[in-house]
């Protein structure tokens, strides 16, 4: 299935590289000596930048718009990081394209690069909503890099984040009024509008739809609230014909709560027990000002559930002896894969990371899985001194060798902080551990 959707990736690339040579081809014939000829060159390949760059742009649709027969078979930490490459991808060709056509434009009317952007704005005055719109994106581009994030509440990034469909609203506008190759290739102009259709319509339904349907047909409901330590809580979901909310352990929700102040706010929640049929279960660390608010929620709280999402689930392991390493509140989704691969019959073993002792979550939950299917647990504890058999410090290579000798033969399900999964992955990069058999669930939406 992948590779079938490059495949549709790549056609419609050449489809689009296809029609502009029919409209811009002769451009290619360029007379060195002739500034006329060159500008005419410089503007073709304007236009063809502007097309691919808008492609790429409706595939970030795709990619952030929760399309379900694609995160199904990406995951939604895989989407995340083509969604990233793919969105500089879709910038910089956003930015050669107006480059080239002030240049070839200069080159053609004998002005100068402003004057000659001058004239250009002058002869198509629509023009201007494009560098509004290339403005909008890449700024939110920049603000999108994990090092400003970092210092970026959610609720500005979210609103940054909203101007992004402005501004591709405007850059669509300019496109289909001021666009030379949909004039000159009537069939290219259709080709266009349907791939518009295809792709506004599936963010539409997916991303706009499908969580109104779901709360239309579930009438979700926060039942219930349990005090797991003392900074996290579990929420308890109920609703209508619970039985055919299909989701897996280990996949993860978005929540939106409808209260005042928080109902504008999407964020996600991994599943932190087998679903029964009944209810869903979510666990919340309250780390930020939104997370604080949502472990005092009070039971009755109606609930709008996106999903499920994500593959860090049973389909994901290959092998019959799995490792699972989680730190903080990374347990929540292992607390619930780790009972469903325990339904299957596989030999597991169980690393959890915390800084104290009453930060442990799950605790009693997950000695009772240890005890009825022998699941070892090796506890670590980071800022409080413990005696055997609880390890004192963090999680490390050289503590999971002398865990787990037979390392090699297990698959890893690792969740916890970002950087403590990255620097656990380069380590077991340097022993030659396959990365294909490490599934990992990143906490840094």
């Amino acid at each position: 299935m992948k590779r079938f959707l490059m495949l549709i990736l790549g056609l419609n690339l050449g489809i689009i590289i296809v029609f502009w040579l029919v409209s811009s081809g002769s451009a290619l014939l360029v007379n060195g000596s002739d500034p006329i000829s060159l500008g005419t060159f410089f503007l073709a390949l304007g236009r063809l930048f502007g097309l691919l760059g808008m492609f790429f742009v409706l595939f970030q649709l795709i990619l952030i718009g929760r399309t379900v027969w694609v995160e199904r078979r990406y995951g939604h930490d895989a989407l995340a990081k083509i969604h990233q490459e793919n969105g500089r991808i879709a910038l910089g060709l956003l930015i050669l394209h107006p480059i080239f056509l002030i240049l070839g434009h200069s080159w053609v009317s004998g002005l100068s690069f402003v004057d000659g952007f001058l004239n250009l704005v002058q002869t198509k005055p629509l023009v201007i909503f494009a560098p509004i719109g290339l403005i909008i994106l890449f700024t939110i581009v920049l603000i999108s890099n994990p090092l400003i994030m970092k210092r970026v509440k959610y609720e500005h990034w979210y609103y940054f984040h909203l101007f992004m469909y402005s501004a591709i609203a405007l850059v669509i506008g300019h496109q289909f009024f001021a666009g030379t190759d949909f004039k000159t290739v009537p069939a290219f102009l259709g080709y266009w509008i349907a791939l518009y259709i295809f792709v506004i319509g599936n963010f539409v339904l997916y991303r706009l739809m499908k969580p109104f349907l779901l709360y239309r047909r579930h009438k979700f409901v926060l039942d219930r609230r349990i005090q797991e330590t003392h900074d996290t809580v579990s929420l308890y979901i109920k609703g209508r014909d619970m039985d055919k909310f299909n989701i897996l352990p280990g996949q993860f929700l978005l929540m939106r709560f409808l209260l005042k102040g928080l109902w504008w706010q999407v964020h996600p929640f991994s599943i932190s027990a087998c679903p029964k049929g009944q209810e869903v279960r979510v666990t919340i660390k309250a780390e930020g000002d939104y997370t604080k608010e949502l472990v005092q929620i009070n039971p009755g709280t109606r609930v709008i559930l996106d999903g499920p999402l994500g593959r860090f689930t049973r389909i994901a392991s290959k092998k019959e002896k799995v490792l699972f390493i989680a730190a903080g509140v990374g347990i929540t989704p292992i607390r619930s894969v780790m009972e469903d691969l325990a339904l299957l019959g596989k030999n597991l073993l169980l690393i959890y990371g915390n800084k104290t002792s009453k930060d442990i979550i799950f605790q009693e939950e997950l000695e009772a899985l240890s005890k009825k299917y022998s699941i070892p647990i090796h506890y670590f504890l980071s800022r409080e001194k413990a005696a055997p058999p609880i390890n004192v410090g963090r999680i490390d290579l050289q503590a999971i060798q002398r865990l787990v000798p037979d390392l090699q033969d297990r698959e890893i399900f690792l969740c916890g902080p970002v950087e403590m999964m990255r620097s656990l992955r380069i380590s077991l990069a340097k022993i030659g551990f396959p990365s294909e058999y490490i599934h990992f669930e990143k906490f840094n939406w």
